[in-house]
């Protein structure tokens, strides 16, 4: 009887998990749809961001490297090149105005030693922030970027194309 029990809640917050998902993409599409972007939209983006920051540091944590710190500057241009990917119709280490990442930290006045970055892109997943997480570990680049220890911040931005597609960015530098 008491697994039985455990299945139900694990159904149950699955469940939740996946109603939560679905309205907020309900009120995402209704935003671009025409009326103004409501504030839910921008909170939820904002708590993905945070739970891949979390989940990066999870991983990081259970192979013994020391977690990565967050890092306002760099999320903001994550945010900032995720955005431009929705509104400019692209997915690209390479913003075709801005350049890549060196040249975009450089224009932000962002110093770095070591710098690198991941690029996410869906549509549809119930948590599209453990699928970046899947997604990203499995593949050798994307996971040594998470992995490596000479890292020390990171910042995630997260936006939504008019068609749904959720773009995230994650940055990683070791600071001069």
């Amino acid at each position: 009887m008491g697994s039985d029990t455990s299945i139900r809640a694990s159904m149950s917050e699955n469940e939740d998990m996946r109603r939560s998902w679905l309205a907020f993409l309900c009120v995402a599409l209704a935003s671009v749809a025409g009326r103004a972007r409501p504030a839910s939209v921008g909170s939820e983006l904002s708590a993905l961001e945070r739970r891949i920051f979390q989940a990066v540091n999870a991983e990081r944590r259970e192979r013994g490297l020391t977690e990565l710190r967050w890092s306002e500057p760099l999320a903001a241009e994550a945010r900032r090149h995720s955005r431009r990917m929705a509104a400019q119709r692209f997915t690209s280490h390479d913003d075709p105005e801005r350049g890549d990442m060196t040249e975009r930290l450089a224009a932000e006045g962002i110093p770095w030693r070591d710098c690198a970055e991941n690029i996410f892109s869906e549509r549809g997943y119930e948590e599209p922030g453990a699928e970046a997480m899947k997604r990203w570990m499995a593949s050798p680049g994307h996971r040594r970027n998470i992995l490596n220890p000479r890292f020390t911040h990171t910042g995630v931005g997260a936006a939504l194309r008019t068609d749904g597609t959720l773009l995230v960015t994650q940055e990683f530098i070791r600071p001069l």
